[in-house]
């Protein structure tokens, strides 16, 4: 239950960190608070009734909240399409293996 909140906290995390480069701007520190106290509220509501499966439930509810505003935040700013955000193209995989061949440890 709790592996799609981990799923969108990862994904969202490479988002956050562009715009921790970018000098963190206020519209992404709120989005964190607010996911906070979303899961907060829903862990006051779960756990009673769902115990430990309320707190999984709650964790990934509210992740995905916060990676949705992150996605919906970075296409506004990027004015890429959402599958050219979400999805990996030829393009990325060649990058990707690029890296790989020229790594030296």
């Amino acid at each position: 239950i709790m592996f799609p909140g981990i799923v969108f906290i990862n994904a969202g995390t490479v988002l956050n960190g562009l715009y921790w480069g970018r000098g963190y701007p206020y519209k992404t520190i709120i989005s964190s608070y607010v996911a906070g106290i979303i899961g907060l509220t829903l862990d006051l509501l779960l756990i009673p009734k769902y115990g430990i499966k309320g707190v999984a439930i709650s964790f990934s509810f509210a992740s995905f909240l916060w990676f949705s505003y992150m996605v919906g935040v970075f296409r506004v700013d990027s004015n890429y399409r959402l599958r050219e955000i979400l999805l990996p193209d030829y393009g990325d995989f060649v990058q990707i293996f690029n890296k790989i061949k020229t790594f030296r440890p």
